[in-house]
């Protein structure tokens, strides 16, 4: 059947727009391999995160480059409607890392502001979780937390000012449900840390036991 719908609507690598085998997925197998992995010896993005007491750890895919190949990637999974891409590195996180092994409770996404995702249709960060949650089968909770919409651009404010608002921006819909859990907290980019951050410390006056976080890249 993938080789039938690939002859009508072939698909192509998002990074080198070479066109995919049918048993391919994602992204071409050369460009796999030429994504810069993260390493944290080396780029130690946990530090953005150290007002998270209860963080349990860090576990990143690659390292976000302006040039890198993995940009081209996230792009088109956020912006061109790629579900299935992130469906591929949800997949490739929960092997990865293991997480089934690892006693969590639940998964939880850090919400996209609400406009966007109904421009989008969809919530990048849903997709991730989701693809973790069938591959390790931990439980997803997709209404733990919600997001408000911003009235005007962040890029606009100062970085304190940002930073203030990112932590007024989410709630948690149900704190009850929370309490004591394991948490496996899926995010896109870590860039500042001041979402993750946001959020880690949200979930902590909930009683959570323990955060630990997974993001497809984080930035140099």
């Amino acid at each position: 059947m993938t080789a039938v719908l690939d002859f009508f609507y072939p698909r192509y690598c998002p990074c080198c727009s070479v066109r995919l085998s049918s048993a391919e997925n994602g992204v071409c197998p050369f460009c796999m391999i030429r994504m810069a992995r993260y390493c944290e010896a080396t780029v130690q993005a946990r530090d953005r995160l150290d007002a998270i007491y209860l963080l349990s750890g860090l576990d990143s895919l690659f390292l976000y480059q302006k040039t890198g190949l993995i940009r081209k990637a996230i792009h088109d999974f956020k912006y061109n409607g790629n579900k299935s891409l992130g469906n591929m590195l949800g997949r490739m996180g929960a092997r990865t890392f293991q997480w089934s092994q690892g006693g969590y409770d639940c998964i939880v996404a850090i919400p996209i502001d609400p406009v966007r995702k109904m421009k989008r249709g969809y919530s990048q960060t849903d997709v991730l979780a989701q693809a973790v949650s069938r591959e390790t089968g931990i439980p997803f909770l997709p209404d733990a937390l919600c997001r408000k919409a911003f009235s005007h651009s962040q890029t606009a404010v100062t970085a304190m000012e940002r930073e203030e608002n990112v932590s007024k921006a989410f709630s948690v819909r149900k704190p009850e449900m929370l309490k004591g859990k394991r948490i496996l907290l899926v995010d896109d980019i870590l860039t500042t840390g001041s979402t993750l951050t946001a959020v880690g410390l949200l979930l902590e006056a909930c009683g959570v036991q323990s955060i630990r976080i997974f993001t497809l890249a984080v930035t140099e």
